[in-house]
């Protein structure tokens, strides 16, 4: 069976301009290997915009490390919308003993996971997310 996955990856922060094509090939390997169509956009953001989008759409007022839009959802894929604060990321990267590529991989991953249905509100459901992203990580030989 073959899968239609378009990803396009944008950066609206200076730190995320090197990480793009690395970020569509994360991405696309996760959608192919979860088995969905997928139109997924991921942008790269800082602080402020991520801060914005927390406030606007899920009521929180506080910076995350990422956030997934689901904009639809059929049987056969899904659309949607991946935003990585950057910044946040560069703080967690030394604080986790990682380095920024392999903790932006692990965060577009996680997004991804969001869009297809995955949750992590309880600690059994974060960790099958969790063994997930580990695993395609380790698949694609990140570290």
């Amino acid at each position: 069976m073959s899968f239609h996955v378009t990803v396009d990856v944008y950066s609206d922060h200076d730190l995320g301009n090197h990480l793009l094509d690395e970020t569509k090939r994360i991405a696309e390997y996760v959608l192919y290997k979860e088995g969905k169509n997928a139109v997924v956009s991921i942008v790269f953001v800082g602080d402020e915009k991520i801060l914005d989008l927390n406030k606007c759409y899920l009521h929180h007022n506080y910076v995350t490390d990422v956030i997934g839009f689901p904009l639809e959802k059929q049987d056969e894929g899904i659309e949607g919308e991946v935003y990585i604060d950057i910044e946040q990321a560069a703080r967690q990267a030394p604080e986790y003993g990682v380095s920024l590529k392999n903790e932006v991989s692990r965060l577009v991953i996680h997004g991804i996971l969001h869009l297809l249905g995955y949750d992590d509100a309880t600690p059994d459901k974060k960790s099958v997310m969790s063994d997930k992203e580990d695993r395609y990580l380790k698949e694609l030989q990140i570290s």
